[in-house]
């Protein structure tokens, strides 16, 4: 009886200590909640994580951006992209392609990034910072929060377009 009650005190205090570090971890990642936004000031630099609300009113309020979608072309097959997209693939096999493209973008105008749900495009974003890209914003929560949970527009991806890129990324 003893060692079956050990043995329950253990796997709990295991179960335990793995969901505590889950929580570390998940704590230390760049992502917010989808309802707030922050600024960092970095070597006057402006790198902002933006909510869908604040990400459309800037993507609105700039007549000058460069509005990224680092998506695979079947996850814009599926979910569309939004209005004014360019496509740069971010592919764990094809980093150095990924890189090259997004340090071929304009220094003097703002970039706008997004993914499916955020992951991608805030690794998008650390590298530009590294760049020295003075102003780059983050939609946090990606095309994900944008689409379903706030509702806004999104176009759908023509075969065309699908195939285009589907032939630049092989």
């Amino acid at each position: 009886m003893l060692k079956r009650k050990l043995k329950k005190s253990f796997f709990l205090l295991c179960l335990f200590s793995i969901t505590a570090c889950n929580e570390v971890e998940q704590s230390k990642v760049t992502n917010i909640p989808q309802d707030r936004s922050y600024e960092e000031n970095r070597n006057q630099q402006v790198i902002r994580k933006l909510n869908p609300p604040d990400f459309n009113k800037l993507l609105k309020a700039n007549k000058q951006k460069q509005l990224i979608d680092v998506r695979l072309a079947s996850e814009i097959r599926g979910m569309g992209y939004i209005e004014g997209a360019k496509f740069i693939e971010r592919n764990i096999y094809k980093i150095n392609r990924f890189e090259k493209e997004l340090a071929s973008l304009d220094k003097n105008t703002p970039i706008f990034l997004y993914c499916t749900k955020g992951k991608r495009s805030d690794e998008a974003q650390v590298f530009l910072e590294e760049l020295g890209y003075k102003e780059v914003y983050d939609l946090v929560g990606g095309l994900q929060a944008w689409k379903y949970d706030y509702k806004f527009p999104t176009i759908n991806a023509s075969p065309e377009l699908i195939n285009s890129l589907v032939e630049k990324y092989k």
